[in-house]
């Protein structure tokens, strides 16, 4: 008798701490679930590139988050194309340059920007992988989105 009320005992005090970890774990998961972000395209182009600054050019590779102003002015002197005036207010820019390419008309994409409870997804993509031209270039996308404080993760799509 005392063995049986002791496995029930055990058995009770096993499914109370397991359906307190289930309830909490769907409880969060409840909380916040990932949202697609709206984003609107700033310019989406490449910079030609001279073969002297074919590997050495200051944005190859990078990936950035702007949030101030200063910051949109010192990348608009680089990169001429950038006429657009953003409201750092109630934007942030996100940037996304690509290697350099011995080809004009390659991309780099950048396809969704998803909100997660502590950080942002930025997921990019090269789909235009075969270029027009012999012509080394630096492919770059750049959109705004609602302004955000949140840690940005950028993830490349794997072919």
């Amino acid at each position: 008798m005392k063995k049986l009320f002791l496995m029930l005992w055990l058995f009770l005090g096993v499914m109370a701490c397991s359906n307190d970890n289930n309830s909490q774990i769907e409880k969060e998961v409840d909380e916040f679930s990932p949202v697609k972000l709206e984003m609107d395209n700033v310019v989406q182009s490449s910079v030609v590139l001279q073969n002297s600054t074919m590997g050495n050019h200051p944005y190859a590779s990078r990936h950035l988050v702007i949030d101030h102003a200063a910051d949109w002015q010192i990348l608009s002197e680089q990169i001429s194309m950038l006429q657009e005036t953003v409201d750092f207010d109630a934007f942030t820019v996100i940037a996304v340059f690509d290697q350099p390419r011995t080809d004009l008309g390659c991309t780099i994409d950048i396809t969704e920007v998803k909100e997660f409870k502590k950080h942002l997804q930025v997921t990019f993509d090269r789909l235009q992988k075969v270029g027009i031209a012999q012509m080394p270039s630096l492919p770059f996308h750049i959109v705004k989105i609602p302004k955000t404080d949140k840690q940005v993760v950028f993830t490349m799509v794997q072919e």
